[in-house]
């Protein structure tokens, strides 16, 4: 499984992403990530991970700008796979 590992006391992860067209070469897009978390861990770093999906959720949307525009996989992108694929290697 290629998927992130997440802490057992982090459940019902969601994603939504809105793409609306603004005109002809412009569009916005809005993510609003929801996850529950439960017990004690859960209430002690809720802050923690909101600022970490927070810093994730914008690198993923400058990735995917990059991607849109240009047709291509941007460098930090590019990095992060080639990391991904070295860590499978081992």
């Amino acid at each position: 499984d290629a998927g992130v590992k997440l802490p057992k006391f982090v459940s019902g992860l969601q994603n939504n992403l809105k793409v609306a067209v603004v005109d002809e070469h412009k569009c916005t897009v809005t993510s609003n990530i929801t996850a529950n978390l439960s017990g004690m861990p859960g209430l002690l770093l809720g802050s923690l991970l909101k600022k970490n999906f927070t810093k994730q959720i914008h690198g993923f949307l400058q990735d995917w700008k990059i991607y849109a525009e240009t047709g291509e996989v941007s460098e930090s992108k590019k990095r992060e796979i080639a990391k991904f694929a070295a860590q499978e290697k081992k």
